[in-house]
């Protein structure tokens, strides 16, 4: 019996004397240290598992916006065009563009009733000009919702600009002919303009499919659209995608320039130079580590690589140039 009471108070004691030791700083410190490389070796996979998904993300929004061009050609018979006139007579009237049009293709036709298509942007109100459509953002850059534009009145933006062709012009003359040296898949429109009040009478696009003779997986539609880090959203190039106020926030090119040959609308790495030039402002581009995001005129999306080279982009860019692509697409 003694012998049981006295070794139950030593088990107790024992017990006792384990449960009251604390840990000695060094210890600590070693867990602090264990922890501390265990985060730092997982906050990068969190990082890149976190982008995977928004760049997916991203794709999928250039993938409904590739399904909303086809449903616009099967009800029209022609691709979206940038914008739906080029007429220039009031230089405080500016048009409006493929981000409106083809909203009732996008799961927006509420929005797209408020818009009268046939007047210039600058006669809506801010109440139907300063919404955000989700499917135009690369979720990598912003939220939709995060900026608008400072036009007159404030509009909403988008990551995304129309392929012009190689550039320097997708336009269309008040007499209906593109440009020399528009060739891109998505133009301007050809217009018939009432004057008084200036309004747009009539309007029909000028690609067909059948125009895209180097093949709809080829050529570009649309694609991320290049916006310097130091630039404020809603300003300078980052403005409206709904009217035709800034040319660069609706279309981009690609390739080196049609008209000079010495600009070179390339995906990445822009001199300091080209950066004063503007031509950075009129090239794709976006935040993904590697690519820039499209969608080509078949619907398909293409990541291509940020050192693309200018001859391939050219040759993507355009629909009829008869080239055949370079081995880094």
């Amino acid at each position: 019996m003694f012998l049981v009471e006295r070794n139950s108070k030593m088990l107790f004691h024992h017990v006792v004397g384990r449960r009251s030791r604390a840990f000695t700083l060094v210890e600590l410190l070693v867990v602090i240290a264990i922890i501390g490389v265990l985060v730092a070796l997982l906050l990068p996979a969190v990082q890149m598992a976190r982008e995977s998904a928004r760049r997916t993300q991203c794709a999928n929004h250039l993938k409904q916006l590739g399904l909303a061009a086809h449903n616009f050609n099967d009800v029209r018979g022609w691709l979206p065009p940038t914008r739906v006139s080029n007429d220039s007579s009031d230089a405080n009237q500016n048009f409006v563009t493929w981000a409106v049009i083809l909203m009732p293709y996008v799961e927006q036709q509420n929005y797209y009733n408020q818009w009268d298509i046939t007047m210039a942007y600058e006669l809506h109100s801010v109440a139907i000009t300063r919404q955000a459509v989700p499917v135009y953002f690369c979720p990598s850059r912003r939220r939709p919702t995060a900026a608008f534009s400072n036009d007159t009145p404030n509009g909403g933006l988008s990551d995304f600009a129309a392929c012009g062709g190689r550039g320097p012009n997708d336009g269309v003359s008040a007499q209906g002919v593109p440009n020399q040296f528009a060739h891109g898949a998505m133009l301007c429109a050809r217009w018939t303009m009432q004057s008084s009040p200036l309004r747009v009478l009539n309007w029909q696009g000028l690609i067909r499919l059948s125009n895209v003779t180097d093949g709809t997986s080829n050529t570009m539609l649309i694609g991320e659209k290049n916006v310097r880090r130091t630039t404020k959203w809603g300003q300078g190039e980052d403005r409206t995608v709904y009217g035709w106020t800034n040319a660069n926030n609706v279309r981009r090119f690609a390739g080196l320039d049609n008209k000079d040959g010495t600009s070179q609308y390339k995906l990445d790495g822009f001199t300091d130079a080209e950066v004063t030039q503007a031509i950075d402002n009129r090239a794709f581009g976006g935040l993904h580590p590697g690519v820039v995001q499209f969608v080509f005129v078949d619907g398909s999306i293409h990541p291509l690589k940020r050192n693309t080279s200018l001859t391939t982009l050219g040759y993507l860019s355009e629909i009829d140039d008869g080239a055949t692509i370079g081995e880094d697409f």
